[in-house]
């Protein structure tokens, strides 16, 4: 299970923001690109929906649904992007996963 930081660049009346989001997800698949001299490792993965499968509890952690999936058209990141995570079962919704 694996997390990544992403920058979002957002556009709205002209302005444009710039805004550090993670994203949490599983790695389905490893592929791996060969162009002969060299080997370029990718992870296809399930991402969760940000926008509803992820919150912050008042103590801090990170909840995560993995069922409520998001980013279907952009499965896939490179290797060295990914950190790698552990989920834990919350005790209080077995739905979430708490991700350190």
């Amino acid at each position: 299970m694996i997390s990544v930081v992403a920058t979002d660049t957002h556009i709205s009346n002209e302005v444009v923001t710039y805004d550090q989001n993670s994203y949490y997800g599983v790695v389905k698949e490893i592929w791996v690109i060969d162009y002969h001299f060299k080997k370029i490792p990718l992870f296809m993965c399930d991402w969760v929906d940000n926008k509803n499968g992820v919150k912050k509890d008042p103590v801090g952690y990170t909840l995560v649904e993995l069922g409520r999936l998001g980013h279907k058209d952009d499965p896939f990141i490179l290797a060295s992007q990914a950190r790698q995570v552990f989920y834990v079962t919350d005790q209080l919704n077995k739905k979430c996963r708490l991700s350190s």
